[in-house]
């Protein structure tokens, strides 16, 4: 009886760890509903964010114009495919200006619900070590199965509850508007800069168990995972 309980112990805290068992949900100012995850000391939403609104109220654009989308300043957003029938399961992707007006206070504009913030690099890192390294922390943060992503391995699990999904992305170099790789790819900002040019970025691929960091263009659209202050 004694071993009965502690196993049952056992699980329920390895639940909480890994989220398992988390029911709180977070509200953008446009009333969309998010699911959350605390993984380790963090706290992350489980989906992609789909808010078109700044905190302020003030509404982002819908850029598929790529000379607005790289004007200085212009913070927007876009569907995969100009199509916003990939709203709900994916997401919008942003371009990184909107991000690095929250990050300047005096601009009192935010992204993210009050209480969340977009992950520096620092944070992913401390996400990434939590699931034992980026050569395995992709199959414990991706959705398992093919319902979304066109192809699996066999240690996807999902065991985080991070439930990343491909979302693909945009494109937006040397004048070319592409948008690629959704069911393949789940791409995310960090929001740190690696130059004035270049935000740090993560990718998960469908078939590997491995979490990548590359230096990305910040006129790109990719999607964004809100952790909690």
């Amino acid at each position: 009886m004694k071993k009965l309980v502690l196993l049952i112990v056992l699980l329920i805290s390895w639940s909480i760890n890994y989220g398992q068992g988390n029911t709180e949900t977070v509200t953008d100012v446009e009333g969309n509903v998010y699911k959350t995850v605390k993984i380790g000391t963090q706290t992350w939403m489980a989906e992609n964010l789909k808010v078109t609104r700044l905190s302020s109220g003030e509404a982002l654009s819908e850029v598929q114009n790529k000379d607005l989308w790289e004007m200085y300043n212009y913070a927007g957003y876009c569907w995969y495919n100009n199509d916003v029938f990939f709203k709900n399961t994916y997401g919008a992707l942003y371009n990184f200006i909107g991000i690095d007006l929250q990050n300047k206070p005096e601009y009192g504009k935010r992204l993210t619900p009050k209480g969340w913030h977009v992950p520096s690099d620092e944070e992913w890192q401390v996400l990434i070590n939590y699931l034992g390294g980026e050569k395995i922390a992709a199959a414990k943060m991706k959705e398992a199965g093919t319902d979304h992503w066109t192809t699996t391995n066999a240690e996807t699990k999902n065991e985080s509850g991070f439930t990343a999904l491909p979302g693909g992305y945009r494109t937006n170099i040397m004048g070319i508007v592409k948008y690629m790789s959704v069911g393949e790819y789940a791409m995310f900002w960090s929001s740190t800069k690696k130059d004035g040019k270049h935000v740090w970025s993560y990718w998960i691929k469908k078939d590997t168990n491995e979490i990548l960091k590359f230096p990305w263009s910040k006129y790109c659209g990719l999607s964004i995972r809100c952790v909690k202050d």
